[in-house]
This record gives C-alpha cells, structure tokens and sequence, in this order.
C-alpha cells in the first residue's frame, strides 16, 4: 500500500488498473522501478527483484581485482576496475537496482544509449541513490526491465522471466540467447537449457546486474 507515492504521475488509475487486473490491463509496462524502497507486500502474480551489494553474495572487490593483477591480468583489469567499482563497491548501481513486476513476460536486458538519450531529454527518469536520476529497472523501450551496467555488458533481450505456476515455483526464468551472462544461484543458463524453476530468494545475475528474486514478501 505504500506503493502510490513511489510511482509518479497518473498513480491512482495505474494503481487500480494493477488490482483489478481489467482496465488499462494492456498498457501496464512489465516491471516498475521501485527507488530506494519495496511495498509491503507483493501484488498477487507479481515479484520483487532487489539488487545486492557485494558483500551480499560474499563478492571482495578488492581481493578480486588484486587476485587478478596477480594472474598477470593487471592491464586488463585496470582498465576495468572503475567500472567495477561503480557497479558492486559501496554505494554502487547494483544496490540500487529495485524493481516490481507486474505483468508476464519480463524481458530483461540493456536498453540501448538511444533509448535511454531519448527517455533522459523526455524527464522520465526514476531517482537511484545520491540523487542520480536513471532509466534503471524501468520499462524503456524494447526492454521491459533496463538492467543498465557498463556498454556491451548484455543485449537488450538476455533474460526472461515468465508467471508460469508448478508444483515447484510460481514463476520460471530463461535465457534469450547463448552469448549473455545469465545465471541463477551461480549456475549459468543459456537459451538451448530452456526454462529453469524460479523460487523465492534465489538469486539471479544478468549481465552487470546481480539480484535475489522475492515473490513471497511482507513487511508485516
């Protein structure tokens, strides 16, 4: 219920829309960025995706890029480790990576720099930490849910996560292709594997963005 505050303009109608699951059931995006905050609780078929930090999935930066330097992958990893740092050091992107779905199918991937240009001079931009505002975990353009991260890290189709219920899970992720970097609880997928069980609190990497799958959540 504290969702309304947290969307922006045209709430109400959107809010409704999502409960009654009829009208406007066509133009609701896929997935919603939910800033620095979650709802109370999950809405009936939908699921939260939550960014982690590093440490979260026991992940040392540090010792990773000083483990590298020591493979004789300085070079490399020097040119890299900005990067790194922006996405998974403290207070970086990946924490901030907050969304709902709220409709199947949920593509996930990199929105192109044209669409993100284009939603930048538009003002449709949802506010991350230290007051940036991003496209990150919005539905923009061929994406529905923009997992941003460095150029080139994924396409604009990697991963797909669908309401499918079994007697195992509510809801199944795939990989679009075989080239992303697709993972759920440190078991790479590609697309030829098919659709793989998606349970409460796994967690799941695509491209730059690591984050746990909650589909069971209260506050209460």
């Amino acid at each position: 219920m504290n969702i309304p505050g947290r969307i922006g303009y045209g709430l109400n109608a959107f809010l409704q829309s999502i409960e009654s699951g009829v009208e406007y059931s066509q133009s609701l995006p896929a997935c919603i960025s939910l800033n620095m905050h979650a709802p109370p609780h999950v809405p009936h078929n939908g699921a939260l995706l939550i960014g982690l930090q590093a440490s979260d999935f026991s992940w040392q930066l540090k010792d990773f890029v000083t483990s590298c330097q020591k493979m004789g992958s300085g070079d490399h990893i020097s040119g890299s480790s900005s990067e790194l740092y922006r996405e998974f050091g403290v207070s970086g992107v990946n924490a901030y990576f907050r969304t709902m779905l709220i409709s199947s199918p949920c593509v996930l991937g990199r929105a192109s720099n044209e669409s993100q240009q284009k939603y930048s001079s538009m003002h449709v931009l949802s506010r991350i930490g230290a007051n940036v505002e991003s496209t990150l975990g919005m539905a923009i353009g061929d994406v529905d849910c923009n997992i941003n991260g460095p150029k080139n890290s994924c396409s604009t189709k990697a991963a797909k996560i669908i309401y499918m219920p079994s007697k195992e899970s509510k809801f199944r992720i795939s990989a679009c292709n075989d080239e992303d970097i697709v993972t759920i609880n440190g078991k790479r997928i590609v697309s030829r594997m098919g659709c793989f069980p998606l349970k409460n609190r796994d967690v799941c990497s695509v491209g730059a963005r690591v984050f746990v799958f909650i589909d069971t959540y209260s506050m209460y």
